[in-house]
């Protein structure tokens, strides 16, 4: 009777763990997710760093690739879950807060050296009512054959941050190579309560595009991200003119 009870709990345990899971079993879950993130943002800090590295792309891709074999995914498996959590903000904002905290404790410079976004984690922006708030590179190549396709960036609070601002984010796809694949761009909004806002656009086309958001509460953080697909991998785009206004509406 009691192996027979213990035996049911343990179903019962591993059905909730399952019921409790939203990541597909084709998808890097969470965890490994993390982890991956954390080693190319300390690895993309470095050849940042590196004089002959940062101008090295076939070194660059080789870092990549020992990365992705360290953790056993494929760059193929790694893209299409970037897809994945595109489309499930919710679970990769959550993934996204646990690797900005450990590289903070770990140390705070490799932090502000992210996807060289060093101007975007020191000071704060200016005040006004419509104000540029993208204090990095306006200007980004995507590259299939590098594994360089995917930017993301976090903006944390600042006092000039009001409840009810407008996010604006706008920039202008170039690309000569078609591709039957389109840019997906995500801005987002982390609030108190742990309530996070986000609008997501597909963009098969080169041209001005932009995405806008509204806060309702108190706001912790924006974010978002570009991801170019990979494919085909001899594609070249240029994310140009990069702006993100804030527009107070009060």
């Amino acid at each position: 009777m009691r192996k027979g009870l213990i035996i049911c709990s343990i179903i019962i345990v591993l059905t909730s763990i399952f019921a409790c899971s939203k990541v597909p079993g084709d998808i890097i879950d969470p965890d490994t997710m993390e982890n991956l993130l954390i080693d190319i943002h300390k690895a993309e800090a470095y050849m940042e760093s590196s004089k002959y590295l940062s101008v090295d792309k076939k070194a660059q891709d080789s870092i990549k690739n020992i990365i992705y074999k360290k953790h056993n995914v494929s760059k193929t498996e790694f893209d299409t879950s970037v897809v994945w959590y595109g489309e499930n903000l919710e679970e990769y904002i959550d993934i996204y807060d646990n690797v900005i905290l450990r590289l903070q404790e770990e140390d705070n410079a490799l932090l502000a050296l992210m996807n060289g976004q060093k101007d975007m984690y020191i000071g704060m922006s200016r005040s006004g009512d419509t104000v540029n708030i993208w204090n990095i590179n306006p200007h980004y190549i995507f590259e299939g054959k590098l594994n360089n396709n995917l930017l993301t960036f976090t903006i944390p609070y600042d006092d000039n941050f009001k409840e009810d601002d407008i996010f604006k984010l706008k920039f202008k796809i170039i690309s000569k190579d078609k591709s039957p694949y389109a840019t997906q761009v995500i801005l987002a909004l982390k609030q108190n309560k742990n309530i996070t806002k986000f609008v997501k656009k597909s963009i098969p086309q080169n041209g001005w595009d932009s995405l806008e958001i509204k806060s309702n509460g108190s706001i912790r953080r924006v974010m978002g991200s570009f991801y170019v697909p990979a494919e085909p991998e001899w594609k070249v785009t240029h994310i140009d003119s990069i702006s993100l206004e804030r527009i107070h509406t009060k």
